[in-house]
């Protein structure tokens, strides 16, 4: 049974228990229709697009060829005419065409490359090079040359001139394709996006505001279908997970297994390609990534994302929400997080409370937005010029820009002190390792997280360590927590026989929210 979301309308929430499309019987018809309909269009318009495409590659390569021969023309053309005005001599002259064999910019055989060949090529006397007769000579023979390369030019001339023709014909039947495709959307009732290829990125139904939209996401397994959840607002309910100054991000389904997914929406012209590239390299290594797509139509870039349950740490450590117990296994966790990034050598650069998510049902801590994540090579210090992180959580280096594992287990050590300000007694029990953390003399700082996690287990074991005798060993550090929140859901669940109750979920964040 799958898990309600409190973006989901009270009428669609059973539909996501059942772990069932949101997408009506006949909207799923209407997709089915429409993806047989685009790919026999497809079918039709691919031997076009591969004559195009071949057509603008030769005439790509016979542009460099009509480049370089008008080059060498010109060349030539030079040579001769210094030689004739007297502006050079005709050792000068054949230093010159040397050069140009050499750079592969001309060839006048295979036997011909140094200034001897030259002499044996153009028939000149070795003796008195720069002599009148061989002035008279080079001129003639250059001349000579200078039509074979002028006839070379027009011919390569032609060929591009017709390459060309034939690309602007086809281009014009591509077009056709698109009006077709126009009049198919209008007898379907969709709207269609398709890339370069013809192949469908986006389905969209709705005049004002889709009813809903399925978007075609590259992943491993090749072109998967997205949900993206109806409009801004349906039946009370804000559809939007989260924003930031470069993009959005969206709740949505897969569209073949039905799991909610989050699906982050940007602009790509604001941003770089590389720091895109980067995000979704770093959510693929860290088995956070879903599928990406790029619609060049608008270009507008999303990333499919595994969808976090939960709230901020910030709100939960501000409400007072946590038991002793909780905040251990919150500590235990989000210290195992960052140490599974540094375990393949990667920094977060912006470890702070608004970074973690805590899952109370499932008692699950996650570390998210990877915007600044970078990779290191084991205790790399990188001199980084962006301003990455929250001062208040910055190490005394990273303040300098400055960025290792180090100044992340500095942020957390920071960040362990603010959940530990309602815990004095756990506090005073994890206060050394804390601080082992938190030491501002960098060298003297914990290289790892592993010592403070131990304790956290130790102190754990203490709280839970049975007050009478018995055989059991105590219960690892997360299961009393789970038996009591299923006790909870079960009680729930009785209650959702009549009327579907939302859990508490919350998505990952753009790059650069709550900065």
């Amino acid at each position: 049974m799958a898990r309600v979301h409190p973006k989901i309308a009270h009428k669609e929430a059973q539909k996501v228990i059942n772990n069932e499309s949101l997408l009506s019987d006949a909207d799923r018809e209407l997709v089915e229709e429409v993806r047989k309909q685009i790919s026999d269009f497809q079918k039709t318009v691919t031997p076009t697009l591969e004559d195009l495409n071949a057509t603008q590659q030769e005439s790509l390569e016979i542009g460099q060829q009509l480049q370089n021969a008008n080059f060498i023309l010109s060349a030539v053309s030079e040579q001769r005419s210094d030689l004739a005005d007297d502006y050079k001599p005709v050792d000068a002259v054949l230093t010159t065409i040397e050069e140009y064999i050499e750079s592969g910019d001309l060839n006048l055989g295979n036997n011909v490359k140094t200034i001897n060949d030259l002499i044996r090529y153009f028939g000149l006397t070795a003796d008195n090079l720069n002599s009148n007769h061989n002035k008279l000579q080079l001129v003639e023979r250059l001349t000579t040359l200078e039509t074979e390369k002028q006839t070379q030019y027009e011919k390569i001339q032609e060929k591009h001139d017709q390459l060309e023709e034939t690309s602007r014909e086809l281009e014009e039947k591509i077009n056709t394709y698109h009006e077709q495709l126009a009049q198919l959307e209008t007898t379907l009732g969709v709207k269609c996006d398709v890339n370069n290829k013809f192949e469908l990125t986006k389905i969209s139904k709705g005049a004002k505001g889709p009813e809903f939209s399925v978007i075609f996401a590259n992943t491993e397994n090749g072109t998967k279908p997205f949900i993206l959840y109806r409009g801004k607002e349906y039946e009370g309910k804000v559809r939007q997970l989260g924003a930031g100054g470069f993009g959005k991000v969206k709740l949505g389904q897969d569209y073949e297994t039905n799991e909610l997914v989050a699906i982050k929406v940007q602009i790509a012209s604001n941003l770089p390609e590389s720091v895109l590239a980067k995000e979704k390299a770093m959510l693929q290594q860290v088995g956070h990534l879903k599928g990406d797509l790029l619609r060049t139509t608008n270009q507008k870039d999303y990333i499919v994302q595994e969808l976090h349950y939960g709230k901020e740490l910030e709100s939960i450590i501000k409400g007072g929400e946590l038991s002793d117990l909780e905040a251990l296994v919150l500590l235990n966790q989000a210290a195992a997080e960052l140490q599974i990034l540094h375990d393949k050598d990667l920094i977060h650069r912006d470890i702070k409370l608004e970074n973690f998510i805590w899952d109370s049902e499932m008692s699950k801590c996650v570390l998210i937005d990877l915007a600044f994540i970078e990779k290191v090579d084991g205790d790399e210090v990188l001199r980084m010029r962006d301003e990455a992180g929250s001062q208040s959580y910055l190490s005394p280096e990273a303040l300098e820009g400055n960025y290792s594992k180090r100044s992340d287990i500095f942020a957390l050590g920071t960040m362990m002190n603010e959940i530990l300000e309602n815990h004095p007694n756990i506090h005073a029990l994890l206060k050394d390792e804390i601080n082992s953390l938190t030491n501002p003399n960098v060298n003297e700082r914990a290289k790892s997280l592993h010592n403070v996690i131990n304790k956290i287990n130790v102190v754990h074991q203490e709280l839970t360590k049975p007050t009478v005798a018995s055989t059991n060993r105590p219960a690892p550090i997360t299961t009393q927590l789970h038996e009591s929140k299923s006790r909870e859901k079960q009680e729930r669940q009785n209650e959702q026989e009549t009327k579907p109750k939302h859990d508490v979920a919350i998505s990952r964040h753009p790059s650069n929210n709550k900065r």
